[in-house]
């Protein structure tokens, strides 16, 4: 059985919720310099919300301004130390950036807020699998997102059954 989500927003003021429809309209745009002055403002507009911050490291990510958006996603941890979403973001980032470890403990430090937290799982599979050679910890986060999926997830399944011939070699 699947563990909900314990992650609660709170009390988000019905104008941010609008703005923020609207920066997430231009991220899926992939118009980031936009994102990014949106969400600046929301920054300071609602700076007690996690939310605009992890947006803001994401969109600094894409112009492969990397300084900006991990400072960025660690400012939204400081803000809410709940937001799972934050510290899988910050996996993300760090694991492109080549510093596997600092990754693995902000994908453990999100699954510790929610075991059953998909990006989480998926992208540390990953990390173990691809960077860090450690094949039965990532056939079990493999195995774990396919469980949370509910279902036969090709790319997964392709994932385990290679993983699996690779570990019996």
């Amino acid at each position: 059985i699947l563990i909900p989500s314990p992650y609660v927003a709170g009390d988000v003021p019905g104008p941010a919720k609008k703005e923020f429809a609207a920066v997430k309209a231009l991220m899926e745009q992939q118009k980031w310099e936009e994102a990014i002055g949106a969400l600046e403002l929301m920054t300071a507009t609602y700076p007690t919300l996690s939310g605009p911050y992890v947006n803001l490291g994401i969109a600094h990510f894409q112009l492969e301004q990397y300084e900006d958006a991990e400072k960025a996603l660690k400012f939204a941890i400081e803000t809410n130390p709940l937001n799972f979403d934050a510290y899988t973001q910050l996996g993300y980032l760090l694991r492109d950036r080549g510093r596997f470890e600092e990754a693995e403990q902000n994908y453990l430090a999100a699954l510790a807020l929610w075991p059953h937290h998909l990006d989480s799982t998926y992208n540390l599979g990953i990390l173990y699998d691809l960077y860090m050679g450690r094949f039965e910890d990532a056939l079990k986060y493999y195995v774990l997102s396919q469980q949370i999926l509910g279902g036969e997830d090709r790319q997964l399944k392709g994932w385990i059954i290679d993983l699996q011939r690779r570990m019996e070699q």
